[in-house]
């Protein structure tokens, strides 16, 4: 006699509780005559709970992490949180644990589902945190977005200060140039004007051999320091230009940059938030303790049908399913038996049949046989008769 053949015991249960116990895969019934309603009454608030637990911080993580609309993000939520209560509920729970295993072997069917928790918490805390820690994180995000601007703006000064290094570069050296050949033109015609007057190194008056080498000497450093200075008006031309166009360019760098900066100090999405969060509980322990019990929290939660599961695994309702399990594999096996035994009777009545079929049809054909000899020889008998008559009548003719 089994827990099933007993009588029910009367004014213990309800409706609701009867629910909680089917929502922990369980027979209201069951539990009930094994004095153990509260216990799958409670796993079945605790996959509830978890189904509900994770619908509600899916549909925030969404909303955190997206901009989508909230008849979008409600149906994912849910479809979330059922999916995880269903696969709690028929998978976790609903697995008949073994009893000839050890306890760590015992876990090892859970652990797919616990790397599922890891994610799953891992991620929620995370969203999680990002509300915790609004107010840090948009100040941090905003001296970012400043010492990026910043950085930005530099960065464009930068560029247009050196655009200008090549041409202030060309001045430069053009100018040293031309002052080294001022220099070099003045030493020379002052070489040559001593020579003429007789007070050069021949201390000959007149323009004689030297002083026309001397005079030739300086007319090529005068061409020389005169071609220098059209080179540096025209670099100091093509200067005075570049430094135009790169003034026209700031003042249209100037009127964009309201815009520019809006663009920089709207860089608050996701991936920024994130950024910052990181960078926060980096620099404060503070922080990344209330991270790590966040998530903690988040992941004992997710987990708890699987430790509900691994906790009353052994309980005289897992027994007496596991005697009827048994019960029930017996009977299929009996009724397994018992089809096959009919399936051999059925083969061997058959085979009976054919072997009856197959005699008859061998003494129908021997009959068969038989008549026809026994018709033929009738036959030949009769044609024979007939043959004599015949000639006994031409005899007595």
């Amino acid at each position: 006699m089994t827990l099933l053949d007993e009588p029910e015991p009367a004014g213990r249960r309800s409706a609701v509780g009867d629910a909680l116990i089917v929502a922990g895969n369980a027979e209201p019934a069951l539990a009930t005559r094994t004095g153990e309603r509260g216990v799958y009454a409670a796993l079945g608030v605790t996959v509830i709970a978890v189904g509900v637990i994770a619908a509600a911080t899916s549909i925030s993580a969404i909303a955190t992490a997206t901009d989508l609309a909230w008849w979008l993000i409600v149906p994912i939520g849910l479809f979330w949180g059922l999916t995880l209560f269903a696969f709690d509920r028929g998978v976790i729970l609903g697995a008949p644990r073994r009893v000839d295993i050890g306890g760590l072997t015992s876990v090892i069917p859970y652990v797919g589902r616990m790397l599922v928790s890891v994610f799953v918490g891992i991620v929620v805390a995370d969203f999680a945190c990002m509300v915790l820690f609004a107010p840090d994180i948009e100040a941090r995000l905003a001296e970012t977005n400043a010492s990026r601007y910043t950085a930005v703006v530099q960065t464009e000064q930068q560029a247009r200060e050196s655009k200008l290094v090549v041409e202030e570069e060309a001045v430069r050296q053009r100018a040293e140039a031309l002052r080294l050949l001022e220099a070099e033109y003045a030493s020379a015609q002052q070489a040559a004007d001593a020579e003429m007057r007789g007070t050069g190194g021949t201390r000959l008056i007149g323009q004689g051999q030297v002083w026309q080498r001397k005079q030739a000497h300086a007319d090529t450093v005068r061409a020389n320091r005169d071609k220098a200075a059209a080179d540096l008006a025209t670099a100091q031309s093509t200067l005075d230009k570049r430094r135009a166009e790169v003034a026209d360019e700031a003042q249209a760098t100037a009127a964009t940059a309201d815009t520019q900066a809006t663009d920089v100090h709207r860089a608050t999405g996701l991936l920024s938030r994130h950024e910052a969060m990181v960078d926060l509980v980096r620099h404060d322990n503070g922080a990344l303790m209330l991270l790590l019990m966040v998530t903690i929290v988040f992941l004992a939660v997710d987990l708890l049908p699987v430790l509900g599961k691994l906790m009353t695994g052994n309980t005289v309702y897992e027994q007496e399913r596991r005697e009827r399990a048994r019960d029930l594999l017996h009977q299929l096996e009996i009724e397994r038996e018992i089809r096959s035994a009919q399936h051999d009777e059925r083969i061997s009545e058959d085979a009976t049949l054919r072997a009856d079929i197959e005699r008859s049809r061998s003494l129908a054909e021997r009959r068969v046989a038989q008549q026809a000899l026994e018709y033929e020889t009738e036959f030949k008998l009769a044609r024979l008769q007939a043959q004599h008559n015949d000639r006994m009548t031409a005899l007595m003719r």
